[in-house]
């Protein structure tokens, strides 16, 4: 019996060690397959869906098309509703762009400006926290 238990608590400590090491390298994995996801998919949404968005004649004309297929497969009060939807999308123009006013110059150092200040702000919290830290450490 004793042998027994002896194999239990090796096999016990082998998964306690085997999980110690797989959850940090599971969780870096994770964290870089989320990141990669997010970074193709926004270069799939710019690339190939914001291209044929624009190709179709923009944002309210492809909610018009789909509001359209799927008007043919409804009635009564769903499809007038969705008729009424159409039509207003039907009316709706782009806004045009608006020129701005303010030079380049100071559109980019406003960015800037924020970007320093923010610095400014974390350097200050890790020198507060430092000092927390010398303070807390026994002597």
């Amino acid at each position: 019996m004793g042998s027994d238990q002896g194999g239990e608590r090796k096999d016990s400590f082998a998964r306690s060690v085997t999980r110690g090491v797989l959850r940090p390298i599971a969780a870096s994995a994770a964290a870089g397959a989320t990141a990669y996801l997010t970074r193709k998919s926004t270069e799939v949404l710019r690339d190939k869906v914001a291209r044929k968005v624009r190709e179709k004649g923009g944002p309210a004309a492809v909610a018009k098309e789909a509001a359209d297929k799927v008007s043919e497969r409804l009635s009564g009060r769903p499809a007038e509703a969705l008729s009424a939807l159409r039509d207003r999308l039907g009316r709706a123009t782009p806004a045009p762009k608006q020129q701005t006013s303010t030079p380049a110059r100071s559109v980019a150092a406003k960015p800037n400006a924020e970007r320093e200040r923010q610095r400014r702000e974390r350097q200050k919290r890790r020198e507060e926290r430092e000092k927390a830290l010398e303070h807390a450490r026994p002597t």
